[in-house]
């Protein structure tokens, strides 16, 4: 029985590609990086470091002990304040759509003007929005499992 176990778990992480977090959301948070840093910024300078690939040991990255997915997001204060200031940022939320298990996603204080399209998420309990400069009306619906 033990076995047959971790010959599943072994498959599923070959399936995977790694035994760190999952390619595609290894994928969706390097374009992340670069969306929070568009035109010119240096925030999240070590995701995608070549030492580490396993973006589960990223900063402000959470992920399931068991799965390997990205649980939780911490992206508060990411955004650097002099992009802020000169350049709009709506935020293409079709980025977080890899992230099946995101329960926990911060995005407070980062000068965002547009956030929506996130009904797909259908396990997300906290959005952090606060401290933003939305200009867009946000639609939230189809997120039944969002404690308010």
């Amino acid at each position: 029985m033990f076995f047959g176990i971790l010959r599943l778990w072994v498959l599923l992480h070959l399936a995977n590609g790694s035994l760190g977090c999952w390619e595609g959301e290894r994928i969706a948070l390097l374009k992340l990086k670069d969306s929070f840093n568009y035109p010119n910024g240096t925030a999240l300078s070590s995701w995608g470091d070549k030492e580490e690939k396993d973006c589960c040991k990223w900063e402000k990255v959470s992920c399931s002990e068991s799965t390997k997915r990205v649980t939780k997001l911490f992206l508060n204060r990411t955004r650097p304040l002099e992009l802020r200031r000169i350049v709009d940022f709506s935020l293409e939320t079709s980025l977080f759509l890899p992230f099946e298990e995101l329960q926990e996603l911060r995005l407070d204080s980062n000068g965002i003007t547009g956030f929506n399209g996130v009904q797909k998420l259908n396990k997300l309990k906290m959005l952090d929005l606060s401290f933003n400069q939305l200009t867009e009306i946000l639609s939230l619906s189809g997120l039944e499992s969002l404690k308010i």
